[in-house]
């Protein structure tokens, strides 16, 4: 994917090639965002359904962020019940977070490392892409019941936590 002068087809340099080989690794087919050099998107399909998935290489700071996007924007009058289950999954995610934009609902999982040529390689990057989809998995029921069907965020994560430690 390297063209003769040292970038990729999606306009980045080594951390994108990485970010490719790694989203290639994990059956992700993404392409480029027009006018976001660096950024890819794709579709990922779960166990409780699609959700969009964007990953930027940013070359000037050596790092790398991964998103999943939860489908649908949340309802305005279910947007604190949202931020309650984002802090208090927080509290227990090790290795990234939930968050939600006030303004329009959007809800994502966030992963990022930063690094540099030599610590930011293949496997971190790897393995970045792979909890971020593991974290959105786990946490997908959990927040479409609170958004959608009105749960409250304590009952959705004490669900969610009694299903992930029966399993």
């Amino acid at each position: 994917m390297t063209s003769s002068d040292g970038l990729t087809n999606s306009g980045g340099g080594f951390l994108v090639v990485m970010l490719e080989d790694a989203l290639v690794e994990n059956g992700i087919e993404a392409a480029p965002v027009e006018g976001f050099p660096g950024v890819l998107t794709g579709t990922v399909s779960g166990t409780f359904g699609q959700w969009n998935f964007f990953a930027q290489a940013d070359e000037p700071s050596l790092g790398v962020v991964v998103y999943s996007v939860f489908p649908g924007n949340v309802p305005e009058q279910r947007r604190m019940a949202i931020a309650e289950l984002c802090t208090r999954a927080n509290y227990v995610l090790r290795y990234g977070d939930l968050e939600m934009d006030f303004a329009d609902g959007e809800t994502r999982a966030r992963t990022s490392a930063r690094g540099g040529s030599e610590s930011l390689d293949f496997n971190v990057i790897n393995q970045l892409i792979k909890t971020n989809l593991e974290i959105a998995e786990i946490f997908f029921p959990a927040v479409q019941d609170v958004a959608m069907n009105g749960a409250s965020a304590v009952t959705a994560l004490e669900r969610l936590l009694k299903q992930v430690n029966r399993g």
